[in-house]
C-alpha cells in the first residue's frame, strides 16, 4: 500500500483531516517554521481564529432527541477529527500526546511523510516542500487551492481523492504529454507505482464531475468497453486532461447533480451533454 492508501480507511476522516493539515500549513506566512497547528480542536476564545471543528465539513448528525446518549452535530465531528488523528498517529503522519493527558490533540504537529517516524527511530517533522525541477519535480504534487475553498475535498470519496492526486502527479510530472494528447496509466504502472486496481475506477465520476477529461478510443463505449473486441483488438487505453477550471465552482452541488444523472442510468456521454445544456441554460446570476 502507498502512504496515502495507509491513512485511508471507510467511516474514518483521516485522509481529509491530513490534506487539511497540510493546507494550513500551507497558507501560513513562509516565515512561520512551527510544524505545529495553530488551531485549537474546538473551543477558542478568539473569535478571529477558527477552531477545527470549524474548519472541517465532515458529515455530522445532531442525534441529540433520538440517543440515550445523545451528542450534538458539533460533538460528533470533534469525536470524528480526534478518531482521525488516532489513526493518523498510528500511520506516522502526526504527533500527539499519549493516552491519558488532558488536551492530548490540542496543537498536533504533521510529520514528514518520507520519514519512519516509528518508536526509537526519532522525530522528523513536517516542513513545506519545494517543487524543484526536472526530475526532482516529479516528487511533489501541486493542488490549487480551490479544491479545498469550493469544498471538493469534502465531496470526493477517498478512492477519487487518491485517483485524483495520482493523475495530478502524472499531469506535472509529464507536463508536454499532458498538453498534447493527455497522460495514461497502463494497468502495470497502476498496480507497480500506485497499487491502483479496482480503485481506479474512481476516474469514472471524476470525470462526470468534470474535474478531469477522458480521452478514450473512438471505438469505445461511455462504459469503456468495445464491441466486436475479437475482431478490432484491444484499442487504445483511455488518456486523461485535468479541468482545473471545475475547481472554482462549489462542489456539493455538482458532485450531487452527476450522481443523480448516474442513478437516472445516464451513461457518462449523455451525463456531460446534459452538463453542458445546464451551463448554457441557465441564467447567470449578478454577483
Amino acid at each position: 500500500m502507498t502512504r496515502i492508501q495507509r491513512v485511508s480507511a471507510s467511516k474514518s476522516a483521516a485522509l481529509q483531516v491530513l490534506l487539511l493539515a497540510l493546507f494550513e500549513q500551507q497558507v501560513r506566512s513562509p516565515q512561520t517554521k512551527d510544524s505545529r497547528t495553530r488551531l485549537p480542536i474546538s473551543y477558542n476564545d478568539n473569535p478571529l481564529l477558527s477552531t477545527w471543528v470549524e474548519f472541517t465539513a465532515l458529515p455530522t448528525v445532531d442525534s441529540t432527541k433520538r440517543r440515550t446518549h445523545p451528542r450534538t452535530a458539533k460533538a460528533n465531528r470533534e469525536r470524528q477529527i480526534k478518531r482521525a488523528l488516532d489513526r493518523l498517529a498510528d500511520c506516522g503522519r502526526v504527533e500527539i500526546e499519549p493516552e491519558r493527558v488532558h488536551g492530548r490533540y490540542e496543537r498536533f504537529a504533521l510529520l514528514d511523510e518520507g520519514t519512519n517516524n516509528a518508536p526509537g527511530n526519532g522525530t522528523t517533522y513536517y516542513a513545506r516542500p519545494k517543487p524543484g525541477r526536472g526530475k526532482t519535480r516529479r516528487l511533489v504534487v501541486t493542488i490549487p487551492v480551490e479544491f479545498f475553498l469550493n469544498g471538493w475535498l469534502d465531496a470526493l470519496s477517498d478512492n477519487e481523492i487518491i485517483t485524483y492526486l495520482t493523475l495530478r502527479l502524472m499531469a506535472q510530472a509529464f507536463p508536454d504529454r499532458h498538453a498534447e494528447g493527455g497522460v495514461f496509466l497502463a494497468q502495470a504502472a497502476r498496480q507497480d507505482t500506485f497499487n491502483l486496481d479496482r480503485g481506479f475506477e474512481a476516474h469514472r465520476m471524476l470525470s462526470r464531475y468534470g474535474l478531469i477529461d477522458t480521452i478514450r478510443d473512438r471505438r469505445r463505449n461511455a462504459d469503456g468497453t468495445m464491441d466486436n473486441f475479437e475482431e478490432i483488438g484491444a484499442g487504445q487505453i483511455h488518456r486523461f486532461k485535468l479541468d482545473d477550471s471545475t475547481l472554482t465552482q462549489p462542489a456539493i452541488p455538482r458532485v450531487i447533480t452527476s450522481l443523480t444523472r448516474f442513478a437516472q442510468g445516464l451513461d457518462s456521454d449523455f451525463a456531460l451533454l446534459s452538463d453542458a445544456i445546464d451551463r448554457r441554460t441557465t441564467p447567470k446570476t449578478a454577483s
